[in-house]
């Protein structure tokens, strides 16, 4: 229950403070493709990156004290929100059958797949990487099983797990039209005119 109302306080600020859905257009013309995963949890959103064998890497970022120790009171999220004294980056492995992602528990939604260039795919890898290896005192959170750790990067409203997947995604080049600061995505199919648009640049990603 504690739970229930944590989230629904979340996504109540969520819909206070957006309107509309987030575009991705992915690149097109792409020499080595590879697929990844946007995912689309109402609350929680992420970008799954293929890391060999079937297992996807996924990174989420969260407040310290709601992600990693795992107080969800309503206070707790409006700290979070609003006050957060420390940010958490967290990272997770997940194996699914993209046929079938109903029959992974770890995601609550459906991924949606897109195909991107590799080599962007692994500068992202390392750049996610390297941010997280910065952090120390690795938590697990036994819900989710997301290993966070400290990071001095900060979070709040405004910066938070989809502000992260935003980001991500520009470091793949995808064309992001955002108009939500919370998960609330629609993937479009590249068309010939987007194969002729100009590509969102991966160095605009901060």
């Amino acid at each position: 229950m504690i739970r229930f109302l944590s989230l629904g306080l979340l996504f109540l600020l969520g819909c206070c403070t957006v309107g509309c859905t987030t575009t991705v257009t992915p690149p097109a013309h792409l020499k080595e493709p590879v697929t990844v995963f946007l995912t689309d949890q109402t609350i929680h959103s992420s970008v799954l990156l293929p890391v060999g064998d079937g297992k996807y890497m996924e990174y989420a970022k969260g407040d310290w004290n709601y992600a990693a120790r795992n107080n969800h009171w309503p206070w707790d999220v409006v700290v979070a929100l609003f006050f957060s004294p420390q940010g958490a980056l967290g990272r997770r492995v997940i194996k699914f059958d993209p046929a079938h992602p109903d029959k992974t528990p770890e995601l609550n939604g459906k991924p949606n797949p897109m195909q991107v260039e590799k080599a962007d795919v692994d500068k992202l890898l390392v750049d996610l990487d390297t941010r997280y290896m910065k952090g120390d005192e690795p938590t697990e959170n036994p819900d989710n099983k997301f290993v966070f750790r400290r990071v001095s990067e900060g979070y709040s409203l405004f910066d938070n797990c989809n502000t992260l997947t935003k980001r991500s995604l520009l470091t793949l080049n995808c064309k992001v039209q955002s108009r939500s600061f919370f998960a609330m995505y629609h993937v479009e199919a590249v068309t010939d005119a987007a194969a002729h648009a100009k590509p969102v640049l991966a160095s605009q990603s901060p």
